[in-house]
């Protein structure tokens, strides 16, 4: 619809996937709308109150004289109206026929008018008209459909609220960290923990654990921010965290003994062994790794005497972390020499061993030949002087011998 003039374009019930053109002269900038037609009272396809209106296209034409604008309307798959193209056309003049072309006609004119009685000229089709098409530009206003400014302001505003969910769940998580570790460590300073801290330590660490759980059921620490809880924690773990950091310590030091000792049978094993898998290692590197040995294990019992005669209420000398640093440096000391890899056996001369072979093959060749002669010598006949009629009596020749 533009103005006063309106037409159907696509008719209630028909398919969908469909585009169709509607050609209008305008210039410059105009709107065309888009609209359901009049619903019938009787209706059973749409409510009577339905909006009819579904959306405007605004064109930009050029200006100066009224032009051929050409609009292609688009029923989508989906039943959706959309403005698929819109162009503007202006008419091209037709190209003039070729000169030689025109000469030859003008030829055959004169001699089909010279043999032919005078009658009407037939009449020359009319040329096909050309035109060039430029896409203009548009815009497309859906009165049930956000504008882009409208939707950027929602995107920002869903945004916002993401965020302020997200800055609510992570104070409220930290909130609830602060109130689990209150009420752990009052319970634990009376009782796993006790023989791990001072007398003055407890008291100072349960006069932070009071303070700050009156603060956070006060009217100030029941709606405060995630700053401010993270800060209250880390007032009160300052006390509690020496505390259970040695307890941590005395679990898991015996392990990190046995592990470092175990580490120590290894490596004298190794160097008392007489296996001939280390008979390539040298007596300097077997001293090097009983000075290293025997170095370790004498800081480790000396490190054991001394966390032996401290409290549990104080600082551990021998932690888990030196004990691991002390094993990490044997073990770059001994295991290169451990581990060193055989020296490869000694390599033959080819050609030499090339020459010894066939020397061998010449002897026995010639031991075999002399085996030979002396087994067809002793394959001839023998003469006898008994006769037969004066004749000499020859044997049947003899089986041959089986030779090696």
């Amino acid at each position: 619809q533009e103005g006063d003039n309106e037409v159907v374009m696509f008719e209630r019930g028909s398919n969908f996937n469909v585009t169709k053109r509607v050609t209008l002269k305008k210039e410059g900038t105009f709107t065309v709308k888009a609209s359901y037609a009049p619903i019938s009272p009787d209706s059973k396809t749409l409510s009577p109150s339905t909006p009819l209106d579904i959306c405007t296209f605004k064109i930009e034409a050029p200006t100066g004289a009224a032009n051929k604008i050409r609009v292609n309307i688009k029923q989508d798959v989906s039943g959706i109206i959309t403005l698929s193209s819109a162009q503007s056309m202006e008419e091209v003049a037709a190209d003039p026929p070729a000169q030689d072309e025109t000469k030859e006609g003008a030829e055959t004119k004169e001699d089909s008018g010279a043999a032919d009685a005078p009658g009407p000229a037939a009449d020359a089709p009319a040329p096909k008209k050309k035109y060039k098409k430029t896409n203009l530009a548009f815009t497309v206003d859906t009165f049930m459909r956000y504008s882009k400014a409208a939707m950027d302001a929602l995107v920002e505003d869903e945004a916002r609220m993401a965020n302020a969910d997200r800055v609510a769940a992570e104070t409220a998580a930290k909130r609830n960290e602060l109130e689990s570790y209150l009420y752990s460590m009052r319970d634990k300073i009376i009782g796993e923990l006790k023989e791990f801290c001072t007398e003055a330590e407890a008291q100072a660490f349960g006069k932070a654990l009071e303070d700050a759980e009156e603060w956070l059921y006060s009217d100030e620490g029941f709606d405060s921010t995630k700053s401010v809880y993270t800060a209250k924690l880390e007032e009160v773990q300052k006390f509690g965290t020496p505390i259970e950091r040695r307890q941590v310590e005395s679990r898991a030091r015996q392990a990190g003994v046995d592990s470092l000792k175990s580490s120590l049978e290894i490596y004298q094993k190794f160097v008392q062994s007489s296996d001939d898998k280390y008979a390539h290692v040298t007596d300097d590197e077997r001293s090097t790794v009983r000075s290293a040995v025997s170095s370790a294990e004498s800081w480790l019992y000396e490190m054991i005497e001394k966390q032996a005669s401290l409290p549990t209420s104080v600082d551990p000398v021998l932690t888990t972390a030196v004990l691991q640093e002390r094993q990490k440096d044997l073990a770059s000391t001994c295991n290169p020499i451990m581990h060193k890899p055989a020296p490869l056996p000694p390599k033959v001369d080819e050609a030499k061993s090339d020459e010894a072979k066939a020397n061998d093959d010449e002897a026995k060749g010639g031991a075999g030949e002399g085996d030979k002669g002396k087994d067809e010598d002793d394959g001839k006949p023998m003469e006898t002087d008994e006769g037969n009629g004066g004749k000499e009596e020859v044997p049947p020749p003899p089986e041959p011998m089986e030779t090696e």
